[in-house]
């Protein structure tokens, strides 16, 4: 939730949602916990599907690397 003390209207996005088993429900202007602890459930089979996972190297990259040649001398490096 974002707003400020002399705002007129709150802006509410509910970014946890998906990750969550309940969603939260804003009341009055604030959200208030429904269980023990932060009062929040997380969603196990959404966390997983949504956890970051590092790129595998395409097999392009992977033959470079093969035959010893620097992925960087094809695609550019960080003084490009």
């Amino acid at each position: 939730m974002a707003c400020s003390p002399t705002a007129s209207w709150c802006e509410y996005r509910d970014l946890a949602g998906a990750v969550l088993t309940e969603p939260l429900a804003p009341d009055k202007g604030k959200v208030v916990a429904q269980g023990p602890g932060l009062g929040l459930e997380w969603d196990e089979k959404a966390v997983r599907k949504y956890a970051f996972r590092p790129p595998t190297p395409s097999h392009w990259c992977l033959e470079l690397l093969r035959a010893g040649e620097s992925v960087a001398d094809h695609v550019g490096g960080i003084d490009d």
